[in-house]
C-alpha cells in the first residue's frame, strides 16, 4: 500500500495599513497564476521549417521542443512566487549616480544605499535602489525563502533585483533591493513601473504549500510589528539571536 505525505501548509500573513490594497494587489502571488504573456503564447513545439540558424536545420522531430519543455522553468513557476508592485512607481536614474523614486499621492517610493556599502559588488555602471513596501509580512513558523531576479517577467534587463535569502518569522520587511543600469551621455533615464509588475520571484527552501492571507491593520499594530526597528539598530539580528520569532500582534 502507498501512502502519499501531504505537503504541510504555511501560512504567510500580509500586513498593511493601506485599506483597499489586500482585495485589490496581494503581494505574494503564485507564478503558475501570472507566467508571462511570451510564455502563453510560446508553442510546445517549434517549426523547423523556420530556424534560420544552418546547424539545427537537420533535428530530428524528437528534439524540436520548445522552451515549454524546459524542467527548470516547469519547477520555477510551479513551486515560486512573484512579488507584486504595490503601486505605479517611476525610477529616475541621472548619469551621476542619482537616484529617485515617485509615487502617486507623494507615497514613500523608495530609498537607496551609498554605493560605498558595496564597493566591488558590482561595475560602477550600477547603482542601488530599494522599493520600500507597504506591506509586513509573517509567517506562522520559521521558513527560509530565496529571493531572485524576476527574469522571465522582464523584457528590458536595465534593472536587476539583487538575490537573497530572506525570512518572515524573525523579521517582517518585504523590502526589494535591486540595481539600476545608470545611463550614458548627460540625460537621466526614467524606469516606469506598474502596479501589479512582478518585481522578484520567492521560493521557499523547504517543501511547503504556501496559504497568502492579506489584513489591513491599524497604524498601532503596524508599529507592534515593526516594533524591532524602533528599539535596535539590527532589529533581526537581535530578534534571531534572542529567539523573538511570531506575530507581536497576536494573530494565528
Amino acid at each position: 500500500m502507498l501512502f502519499w505525505k501531504k505537503r504541510e501548509s504555511v501560512v504567510v500573513t500580509c500586513f498593511t495599513t493601506r485599506y483597499a490594497l489586500p482585495e485589490l494587489l496581494p503581494p505574494i502571488i503564485r507564478l503558475a497564476k501570472v507566467v508571462p504573456e511570451w510564455w502563453k503564447k510560446q508553442s510546445s513545439n517549434v517549426d523547423l521549417s523556420k530556424i534560420k540558424d544552418k546547424q539545427h536545420w537537420f533535428r530530428p522531430s524528437a528534439m524540436n521542443h520548445s522552451i515549454k519543455h524546459c524542467y527548470a522553468l516547469q519547477k520555477l513557476f510551479e513551486k515560486s512566487y512573484g512579488i507584486q508592485l504595490w503601486n505605479d512607481m517611476a525610477v529616475g536614474v541621472r548619469p551621476d549616480g542619482a537616484i529617485t523614486g515617485v509615487a502617486p499621492s507623494n507615497q514613500v517610493a523608495g530609498d537607496h544605499h551609498p554605493v560605498e556599502q558595496y564597493e566591488g559588488m558590482i561595475s560602477s555602471d550600477w547603482v542601488n535602489y530599494k522599493f520600500v513596501s507597504p506591506w509586513l509580512i509573517y509567517t506562522n513558523r520559521f521558513v527560509p525563502f530565496y529571493i531572485s531576479d524576476p527574469f522571465y517577467h522582464i523584457q528590458n534587463h536595465e534593472w536587476i533585483t539583487m538575490p537573497g535569502y530572506t525570512e518572515f518569522y524573525h523579521q517582517h520587511h518585504s523590502n526589494i533591493n535591486a540595481m539600476f543600469r545608470k545611463p550614458a551621455g548627460t540625460s537621466g533615464l526614467e524606469y516606469k513601473f506598474e502596479a501589479g509588475d512582478i518585481i522578484a520571484y520567492l521560493t521557499p527552501l523547504e517543501d511547503v504549500s504556501i496559504e497568502v492571507k492579506c489584513e489591513t491593520i491599524d497604524e498601532k499594530d503596524y508599529q507592534k510589528l515593526e516594533f524591532g526597528q524602533k528599539i535596535w539598530f539590527s532589529a533581526a539580528t537581535v530578534a534571531r539571536k534572542k529567539n523573538i520569532g511570531g506575530c507581536p500582534i497576536h494573530r494565528s
